[in-house]
């Protein structure tokens, strides 16, 4: 659903500084420029990320690590 995909890249964009660079049929790409950086935020956020792009994401651990706290953020779906 599109409205979907605009409330949560609306939330990461005021609360990250999330913006949108790359859209593909089955991909995008975002710039973040206030990165989450302590592990609670972190968790929660990799916990939305997976919500939000299952096929992208497999280890919530990792993506809490790694791209959560990444300057870019990247999502592909099947």
């Amino acid at each position: 659903m599109p409205a979907w995909h605009v409330a949560v890249l609306r939330s990461w964009y005021e609360r990250f500084g999330a913006e949108l660079y790359y859209a593909g049929s089955s991909r995008l790409e975002l710039l973040v420029a206030r990165p989450p950086t302590d592990r609670r935020t972190a968790a929660r956020v990799a916990i939305e990320q997976y919500a939000y792009a299952t096929d992208d994401i497999q280890d919530l651990e990792q993506a809490g690590d790694g791209q959560v706290r990444s300057h870019v953020w990247s999502f592909w779906w099947d």
